[in-house]
């Protein structure tokens, strides 16, 4: 009892770091449009930078992982994660530094986070010697609890009412002190590296499973792709709609955005309680259907309620990633890290859809191109209807 206690109190503060690196970025995104006058396209390649790690790198982070064992490759993350907060520190602070520098600094941080990702959520799936996807959203409302802390402090600092001037470089230069807690917050974790471990099990897939289980795996990895672009398309165009369409304050733009994200907390607890071994398909349904509705009111309102129902969709989502995310694991014979990696790459989705999001910005309107969103909802559906009621079923092992 005293090891698994000891476990979970060193994966809630790794996933808190998961969450605010991978959405602190967002916050300033406006702030760097306007410093380096790009378009949405360019500016997606920010998302593009980080996400795109996921598709490149999960494999063969999860085969060294795999190698050098859990304990070494989440030191690693977290030396990674210190190098990023430190160039970090020094590119706020300098007025003249390329967007090259800071979409460079984006991948190397990218790196460490998918390296702890792909640690934590394995060792969070299966903590208890056996799978269970209730217990891993409970995990993750840390990393959504970071996901929304941390931009919320960033958007006070940057973006407080005391400053005439919202879109100003310099503000970017008061955040030293966030890195510095995040340098300190890794050092702490890797002092309690000992901690980590996973149950030992095979490295071998199943070879009796069924004719159809390379299009089943490629569906539930397809599904993963899509809901992680979608997620990430409306956090960061949720900022640009408020204030383009919406014409709303930076500032009220900011608080939307971290409100995505604490409502992704509280989304993560309601599935620790809903998700159960016989509902995760209904549940797929259920969650996509009523953001389908969200966005689409979102689109054609043009009132406060619109704003209000992109902001809402979040609750949903952080329903649905950690469905989607275990349905990768169907058999005791194929859970191991490997699959973890594997799983891992479509996280890289948040690359390719928001990059889309922003060309159909770019050719139409801001507006539209969240049909792009609506588009890849009804395909998760798609995805999880279509295949055999076996497929879909999700036993813990």
């Amino acid at each position: 009892m005293k090891k698994k206690l000891n476990l979970v109190l060193t994966l809630l503060p790794a996933f808190f770091l998961i969450g605010s690196f991978s959405t602190f970025i967002e916050i300033f995104l406006p702030i760097l449009k306007h410093h380096f006058n790009i378009n949405y396209a360019t500016l997606s390649l920010f998302d593009t930078a980080f996400f795109i790690t996921y598709a490149f790198m999960s494999v063969i982070i999860a085969f060294v992982v795999d190698k050098v064992g859990l304990k070494k490759g989440f030191l690693m993350a977290l030396g990674i994660l210190i190098l990023s907060c430190v160039n970090w520190g020094i590119l706020f602070r300098l007025n003249n530094a390329s967007i090259y520098y800071f979409l460079i600094n984006t991948f190397i941080m990218a790196v460490g986070v998918v390296v702890l990702f792909i640690i934590c959520e394995y060792v969070g799936l299966f903590y208890s010697d056996k799978k269970d996807t209730g217990k891993l959203s409970m995990f993750q409302s840390m990393h959504s609890l970071g996901a929304f802390l941390t931009p919320f402090v960033i958007s006070t600092i940057i973006y407080s009412k005391s400053e005439i001037n919202h879109k100003s470089f310099e503000n970017l230069s008061n955040l030293s002190f966030i890195f510095i807690i995040f340098i300190i917050l890794s050092i702490v974790l890797m002092t309690r590296v000992k901690y980590i471990n996973a149950p030992h099990l095979s490295s071998k897939f199943d070879k009796s499973s069924s004719s159809n289980w390379n299009a089943e795996r490629f569906y539930k990895w397809l599904a993963l792709f899509l809901y992680v672009g979608v997620e990430v398309t409306l956090a960061t165009f949720l900022m640009n709609q408020a204030i383009s369409k919406f014409e709303v304050s930076p500032s009220f733009g900011a608080k939307l955005f971290t409100t995505y994200w604490l409502l992704m907390i509280v989304g993560r607890f309601i599935g620790g309680f809903l998700i159960a071994p016989n509902n995760e398909k209904k549940l797929v349904f259920i969650m996509c259907s009523i953001n389908i509705i969200l966005v689409g009111f979102s689109v054609f309102s043009y009132s406060i309620w619109g704003l209000l129902a992109l902001t809402a969709t979040g609750l949903l989502n952080a329903i649905l990633f950690p469905l989607l995310f275990s349905l990768g694991f169907q058999n005791k014979e194929s859970l191991n890290i490997k699959q973890s990696g594997v799983m891992a790459t479509a996280i890289s989705g948040g690359a390719i859809v928001p990059l889309f999001t922003g060309l159909l910005a770019d050719t139409f309107s801001l507006n539209s191109s969240l049909f792009l969103s609506i588009i890849c909802y009804l395909l998760i559906i798609f995805l999880q209807r279509s295949l055999p009621k076996k497929v879909n079923s999700v036993t813990n092992c």
